[in-house]
């Protein structure tokens, strides 16, 4: 008996199909330029946030914005952008180690005294789907 169970549980979980995905756009606003490329990281939680990045994208730059869209389970969710104007894969710093490329995070966080922290930059992806806009500076 307990084996009929264990077939009809595995059975009705793989019936279910995959979990439902809501459709994320990210649109980047406030490029200098159309030089080089966008790099956008999306984040999942607070201990891989500005780490490792769930999902991460190279975007081209047209008319001094970028775009994206991605799938994603609903969730909790933080977004990191940087302008990579010289293309050279790398986040070019200045001063203490502050980007001297153009930066942005979702919600607006900002740079202060280092990163932002993930509830700053955290916002919650309804099943629905979401347009988040952010401004590089």
């Amino acid at each position: 008996m307990s084996i009929l169970l264990h077939i009809a549980a595995f059975l009705a979980l793989f019936a279910a199909g995959p979990p439902p995905m809501a459709l994320l756009q990210i649109d980047v606003e406030g490029l200098k330029s159309n030089d080089g490329s966008v790099r956008i990281a999306i984040f999942d939680s607070e201990d891989t946030f500005l780490g490792e990045a769930r999902e991460a994208s190279i975007r081209p730059i047209v008319g001094r914005k970028s775009a994206w869209a991605v799938a994603l389970p609903p969730g909790d969710y933080a977004i990191a952008v940087h302008h990579d104007e010289d293309g050279d894969g790398e986040m070019a710093t200045g001063l203490f180690g502050l980007p001297s490329e153009p930066v942005g995070f979702s919600r607006g966080a900002r740079i202060a005294f280092g990163p932002p922290k993930w509830r700053r930059a955290a916002f919650s992806l309804p099943a629905a789907g979401a347009t988040v806009t952010i401004r590089v500076r």
